[in-house]
């Protein structure tokens, strides 16, 4: 009997020095390391690669207005003049006067006053054709006149007008007066009685 209690205690002191060297037991115990388990070291983070050499940021349409539209206006506007050129009428007969006339106006189309108009005849088909005046100034209108003779040889004449740099061109058709056709129809056929005279003449 007395074999049989040594061997109990003997057994029961073994099994707690092997508890106690295992840490406790596996419920926990009072000899348990208090101390939490030690977490892993964090791996900082790593920057993400870099794009290729081609990569110039976000596409168009995440930046803004796409690369071909238009800037914003300027203002204010940039001066820009429109010059006409007109004529009272188009055909006339020859050696009749017609006024001539140079309209200028602004970027909004209004009318330019102060503006020196010039006048010039580009071309014309005899060479007595002229303008009464040079050079004019427009009025409050815009407008600024002068008068063609159109000179004695029918054909086209082309009065050129220049202001404010931009230049335009009318044209004007001259034609013979009827009496003028009748007196050229009567001088042809007296020379043709003159040639036919001395054709079969004595």
């Amino acid at each position: 009997m007395r074999h049989l209690i040594r061997a109990v205690v003997y057994m029961t002191i073994i099994l707690a020095i092997a508890v106690l060297a295992s840490g406790g037991l596996p419920g926990g115990s009072a000899w348990a390391d208090p101390k939490p388990p030690k977490s892993p070291p964090a791996v900082p983070a790593q920057p993400p690669p870099p794009g290729p050499p081609h990569d110039r940021g976000p596409p168009w349409w995440g930046r803004g207005a796409p690369p071909w539209a238009p800037g914003p206006p300027a203002y204010p506007p940039p001066p820009f003049y429109v010059t006409n050129a007109d004529a009272d009428e188009a055909v006339v007969i020859a050696g009749a006067s017609v006024p001539i006339g140079c309209e200028v106006k602004d970027a909004r189309g209004g009318p330019v006053s102060g503006a020196v108009c010039l006048f010039t005849v580009a071309s014309q088909p005899g060479a007595d054709a002229s303008v009464s005046q040079q050079s004019a100034v427009t009025d409050a209108s815009g407008r600024a006149t002068t008068t063609l003779q159109t000179g004695s040889t029918a054909g086209s004449v082309t009065v050129a007008v220049e202001a404010q740099g931009v230049s335009s061109q009318v044209e004007v058709s001259v034609q013979q007066s009827p009496m003028a056709q009748y007196e050229t129809v009567m001088r042809t056929m007296r020379a043709f009685c003159q040639f036919m005279g001395r054709l079969f003449g004595p």
